[in-house]
């Protein structure tokens, strides 16, 4: 993660600034649950996590030579119900898929 990200995390998220150190990175990937693409950059790709039922969203950039996070942030129900409805959702963990539906709802 870049220091200006970092920085822009910490200004607006700083509820998510946990999850942008090692041991909090891992929780996040350890808990993915769902993929969705992000269409309005290719090269990037979002992931949700559910930690403490609450759903996070995560991106992931690929770069030249390496892939960077490029934001964390806590999903609201309506925003969570839009990615699910998009085309290119998909659940990695379908035990999940039941209480998501009931936070959207």
């Amino acid at each position: 993660m870049s220091k200006r990200v970092h920085a822009k995390i910490k200004e607006k998220h700083p509820d998510m600034l946990p999850y942008t150190s090692k041991d909090g990175f891992t929780l996040l990937l350890a808990n993915t649950i769902a993929t969705v693409a992000y269409h309005k950059k290719p090269k990037s790709d979002n992931f949700i996590a559910c930690i403490d039922e609450s759903y996070i969203l995560y991106a992931l950039k690929q770069e030249r030579h390496h892939t960077s996070c490029s934001t964390i942030f806590k999903l609201k129900a309506s925003t969570l119900k839009k990615y699910y409805n998009d085309d290119t959702f998909k659940m990695l963990q379908k035990s999940y898929e039941d209480e998501m539906r009931r936070y959207m709802n």
